[in-house]
């Protein structure tokens, strides 16, 4: 009886409970996601400012943990930045979804940022999927390797085995650093060519 209690007390203090779900900490190559928000809870450790200027706050546990060998593809692209916002959205229907809506952009593009997709074995898909399903609305903080890649909104579920994460405040030389655990699945789609 006491076996059970002392291998009960261990099993506690090597993975988390977080809402029910079993989480497993995340090794240092693991994709993993934090729960952010715009306010301070018992749960989070981290502060961070956004482009924007909000200050959030970041979970302590991972809410979902992607094993490095789950994920099959990374793929880095640049997207243009326009001077109004609409631009911005239609260009990404257009470039996204192949919808038109109707016009072209009203003014050039003002430069570019880069946005990381990342594309999942089916386990890992299904795993997401299934997260993205509970968490609409979600913020999200995405690390590897115990690194800030970006921060997540969840719209929902993904349609296939793929998301993406924008990074506009990172150049490429940074992104490769940031990447540099997985560099053998990263594809370059940039302005300076691919690998």
């Amino acid at each position: 009886m006491r076996n059970i209690g002392v291998w009960g007390l261990l099993a506690l203090f090597s993975s988390v409970v977080l809402l029910g779900v079993l989480v497993v900490p995340a090794s240092a190559t693991d994709l993993a996601f934090f729960e952010a928000s715009e306010t301070r809870g018992q749960g989070h450790r981290d502060t961070a400012t956004l482009p924007s200027g909000t200050k959030i706050y970041i979970a302590r546990a991972p809410s979902l943990v992607i094993a490095k060998d789950e994920i099959e593809t990374v793929e880095v692209s640049q997207r243009p930045i326009y001077a109004d916002s609409q631009s911005s959205i239609d260009h990404e229907l257009r470039e996204r979804f192949g919808k038109s809506v109707g016009r072209e952009p009203s003014s050039r593009p003002i430069g570019h940022h880069h946005v990381i997709t990342f594309t999942l074995r089916a386990g890992a898909s299904k795993q997401f999927n299934d997260f993205a399903s509970r968490n609409v609305r979600g913020k999200f903080a995405l690390r590897l390797d115990n690194r800030d890649v970006g921060y997540v909104f969840l719209l929902g579920p993904s349609d296939g085995n793929l998301f993406s994460v924008p990074v506009p405040d990172r150049d490429e030389s940074s992104l490769r650093g940031l990447l540099s655990p997985l560099a053998s699945k990263v594809v370059w789609k940039t302005q300076s060519g691919s690998d």
